[in-house]
């Protein structure tokens, strides 16, 4: 493949893939099996690279509009143009590699079913590098191919087809489960690997752990919290305060103690159910999703 969005050397890409598959049903100790009417393995690895469009021509140098500066003395603004996010001359493709292994079958002539699993990895996600730069210096941080995720998981399809006469249905059961990580992103230092994004699922929600309630033995006699009891920096805590779990050992809650929740807003596991029937030319299905 190539693109006119990267620099000359950059420009192409080499993305191979390869599949095979075998029809273990056509071979001659299935052949004729009163049971097993169709079944097929196959699998399949490849790359392909991908262009973001949000990130078009990273090896150019741009300007863009500024606030500018003001003049005289009825402070009058005019604007101006500064310098945008330094090229990158090596910027590149993203790549994406899957692996994909599934089987197809058919029993009795009526149940078929369908699996597959997969690993996909991309890399070279776009991304700008964590550094602290002065903003006085004008300086904006190019965009890197530095971002990588994994992505794993496997779906699976069960259909049951029958007729009796001229009435047929069918039933159709479907099931998805996806997870993924987060393996490399460029982030500020962290002292906790609880705290970083990298290790865990894109969107992967994270904040205090609650363990009880402030109890009024907790103070003394003037409403002071007592001696290595918990605080928080958030508030004065009171009797009847949510508690939260001191997670670095300091006694005192902050931003640090922060500790993944559960998951993200996009769901590992997805099911389906479908079913109808014909009859006479009329026709009737359902489908419901979780």
């Amino acid at each position: 493949m190539g693109s006119a969005d990267f620099a000359p050397g950059n420009k192409y890409g080499f993305f191979p893939a390869l599949s095979a598959g075998w029809i273990l049903s056509n071979e001659d100790f299935l052949k004729n099996n009163e049971v097993v009417s169709f079944l097929k393995l196959r699998a399949s690895y490849g790359s392909a690279g991908n262009i973001n469009d949000t990130y078009r021509f990273l090896y150019q140098e741009r300007a863009g509009g500024a606030p500018g500066w003001i003049t005289g003395t009825s402070n009058t603004s005019r604007g101006g143009m500064a310098i945008g996010a330094f090229a990158n001359p090596d910027a590149t493709w993203e790549l994406k590699k899957t692996l994909n292994v599934g089987v197809e079958a058919t029993l009795w002539n009526k149940l078929s079913a369908t699996i597959d699993v997969f690993n996909e990895t991309r890399s070279g996600i776009y991304e700008i590098p964590y550094a602290n730069v002065a903003a006085y210096t004008g300086f904006n941080l190019p965009y890197l191919n530095t971002g990588k995720v994994n992505n794993k998981g496997f779906e699976a399809v069960l259909t049951y087809n029958n007729r009796s006469n001229e009435f047929k249905y069918f039933i159709t059961g479907t099931a998805t489960f996806a997870r993924n990580k987060i393996i490399e992103k460029s982030e500020t230092a962290q002292p906790s690997s609880r705290l970083y994004e990298r290790g865990f699922a894109i969107g992967q929600v994270k904040g205090l752990v609650f363990e009880g309630f402030y109890q009024v033995s907790d103070f003394d006699a003037n409403g002071i919290l007592k001696q290595g009891i918990t605080t928080s920096s958030y508030a004065q805590v009171k009797p009847g305060d949510l508690k939260f779990k001191d997670l670095d050992g300091n006694r005192v809650v902050n931003e640090y103690d922060r500790a993944p929740w559960g998951y993200n807003n996009v769901p590992e596991i997805t099911l389906g159910f479908n079913a109808g029937f014909n009859y006479k030319g009329f026709d009737f299905s359902t489908f419901v999703q979780e």
